[in-house]
């Protein structure tokens, strides 16, 4: 009796630890399938927003119809986009599909909480970076690739923008195949940053990563993925089969024949999961390997037996010495050992020559550690891809590049030429325009001084308009000079104390302020902005003196102040008045050069002020813009970088 008991608990066990095995082996098969589609379907929108990133920087000045036509032409047989969108100075400025402009369009990484620190970490390391999954601006949920733009300048690389690409995750989790395999087992997925961060669930039940999961890694720029899955019923689920091998005991015969039976069907899945993933090797078009940890071969595909030039019983048991030079061997076993000690899968580029016919190919070579469920070490895992089509692309863009540098800098050197020409005109246009208006200032005066007396006060009407029309036209000629002038002077950027180019424009209309009895009020908390100070001082000149001058006749008395706030890498300047106003309806109209909103016989001036004020603006990188109602004053706003 306790010989049939031990027989019959020493059965159970190994129905368990079989069962176990068995469920091991297939939830790892199952993983295993999940982890290639997970991988492959990130993989290829990391290209896309990396092709996409190099396209733009080729074509810098890429407008919203070119870039929709890139987009469409690249992600035609897209499923998983919810949108891409192109950031020149981290500012979203080409959106595609156009649906998607009324949300995004406009948005400024840089102040966006949510993705600023993605963004400015792509651009600062010049990386991809994945961030996510996180709720979108428009709405639902998504994985953001964000691929730095750096186009080629004299000076280096400098920063163009971002490419964004935005994928629908539960489209993701769907193609790939999570959202079914879930229902079949509990599975978890969770990111793993570079840093220090602790890992984040992204996707099924924290739990799982607690239930000695059978496991796989995806390794994406920034940080990997971790995916983990049980069976839904757990490991060790109650089964009426343990019962059933108790009572199974009392007769010998029974037993083995249920073991028989166990054993039977789990040499048949073994065989069949064998044979699965030995014609998912023999399929796939780049060569695949696995080693063990001393880099001995244990296994490989057709393709790889092409490059030895061997079948896989010649190579298994046997080192790269066997097959190439010493020198490539060794490089060979230093890209596995880096792998190893990394503890993660490493990438690098390298030519290789087949010995099956000796043509070359240009290979991205990806070698990752492989563990068992147990954590243990089994060796290298190594895929090959031939991407020497890819890198002629690359190279024919970096000649196109090239050329398009070389015929920048003509044109450059042309435009030097032309602006050096338009200065010469300038001036000569200033000489001559100003002589004849000298003259005819200088007779009027003669005629007032010598013959005031004899002329009617009509004529002595006409003689002042006459002066006032050539001091009118000298003032116009000037404002005409310094905004052709703003096209083409060099600014400095740098350090500029908001206070002190503030008072040095309000020393030089001191006078007119005390005369005109007008309320003034600055508060600009000693910041500094990076500004040409010089530029700087033509806008703040302009814009107090407009202030000045349609405050006139405010009452109870005319009020002009200035005001900045610190908005972190911002800082927002105002400049206002309680004069007339204007309908912002004509906003747009209010900073082109002659456009006015009065007339000038009531606010007499040269209407060009303002488009100074632009022109300065723009050659700076400052936004201005302004507020205003009719009868209620005016705002100038300044957009100003620390």
């Amino acid at each position: 009796m306790a010989l049939i008991l031990a027989i019959t608990g020493l059965l159970e066990h190994f129905a368990t630890a079989h069962q176990q095995e068995l469920k091991r082996n297939a939830v790892a098969d199952h993983v295993s399938v999940l982890r290639s589609r997970l991988d492959g379907v990130v993989q290829h929108d990391l290209r896309l927003a990396r092709t996409l990133s190099a396209l733009i920087a080729s074509r810098p000045d890429l407008d919203q119809t070119g870039f929709a036509r890139i987009v469409d032409d690249l992600t035609r047989r897209q499923q998983l986009l919810r949108n891409i969108s192109a950031a020149p100075g981290l500012i979203v400025g080409m959106v595609h599909p156009s649906t998607s402009d009324e949300t995004i369009l406009g948005l400024d990484y840089r102040e966006h909480p949510a993705q600023r620190q993605a963004a400015l970490q792509a651009v600062e390391r010049g990386e991809t970076i994945i961030d996510g999954p996180s709720p979108l601006i428009q709405g639902g949920v998504g994985l953001v690739i964000h691929a730095p733009v750096f186009v080629a300048t004299d000076q280096g690389p400098r920063v163009w923008g971002l490419v964004s690409t935005v994928l629908d995750i539960e489209q993701l989790y769907r193609i790939s195949g999570l959202t079914t395999a879930n229902t079949e087992l509990r599975l978890g997925l969770r990111a793993r940053p570079d840093d220090t961060t602790s890992p984040r669930v992204l996707f099924g039940d924290p739990e799982v990563f607690r239930r000695a999961p059978v496991s796989a890694t995806v390794a994406l720029p920034n940080l990997t993925w971790e995916l983990a899955a049980i069976p839904r019923e757990g490991w060790n689920p109650a089964s009426p089969a343990r019962w059933l091998i108790r009572l199974g005991g009392l007769v010998t015969a029974l037993v083995t024949g249920g073991l028989l039976h166990l054993l039977l069907q789990s040499t048949r899945r073994r065989i069949n999961s064998e044979g699965r993933l030995r014609a998912l090797l023999d399929n796939l078009p780049d060569l695949v390997w696995l080693k063990d940890p001393h880099g001995v071969y244990l296994v490989c595909n057709p393709r790889f037996e092409s490059f030895f030039g061997a079948s896989e019983h010649e190579i298994i048991g046997r080192t790269d010495a066997d097959f190439v030079a010493p020198e490539l061997a060794r490089f060979f076993r230093e890209q596995d050992q880096a792998a190893l000690v990394a503890g993660r899968a490493r990438r690098n580029d390298e030519w290789i020559t087949f010995a099956s016919d000796g043509h070359r190919e240009l290979a991205e070579t990806i070698k990752t550690p492989v563990y068992d469920a147990a954590g243990q070490l089994l060796g290298v895992l190594g895929i090959a891809r031939d991407i020497t089509e890819r890198q002629r692309q690359q190279d024919e863009i970096r000649r196109l590049n090239a050329e398009l540098e070389s015929r920048v800098a003509a044109r450059t050197e042309e435009l030097a030429a032309l602006n050096r020409e338009l200065e010469t005109f300038t001036y000569s246009v200033s000489h001559d325009l100003k002589a004849p208006l000298r003259g005819i200032d200088g007779y009027s005066q003669l005629l007032i001084e010598q013959h005031g007396t004899e002329l009617s006060p009509e004529a002595a009407t006409f003689t002042a308009n006459i002066r006032r029309g050539v001091e009118q036209m000298r003032a116009l000629i000037d404002d005409l000079l310094t905004y052709s002038r703003m096209e083409r002077q060099a600014l400095a950027g740098r350090r500029v104390e908001l206070s002190a180019v503030i008072e040095t424009v309000l020393a030089e209309r001191h006078a007119l302020i005390v005369e005109r009895d007008i309320e003034l009020a600055v508060d600009v908390s000693e910041l500094t902005v990076r500004a040409d100070p010089d530029g700087l001082r033509i806008i703040l000149r302009n814009l107090v003196d407009n202030a000045i001058k349609f405050s006139r006749d405010a009452t109870p008395r005319p009020r002009l102040r200035i005001l900045a706030k610190d908005q972190g890498r911002r800082v927002i300047m105002a400049v206002s008045d309680n004069g007339i106003g204007f309908d912002m309806r004509f906003h747009d109209r209010l900073f082109e050069v002659f456009q006015r909103l009065h007339r000038a016989e009531d606010y007499p001036g040269t209407g060009v002020g303002l488009g100074i004020v632009l022109k300065a603006a723009q050659r700076m990188g400052v936004r201005v813009w302004a507020e205003s109602s009719p009868g209620h004053g005016a705002t100038f706003y300044l957009e100003l970088s620390r």
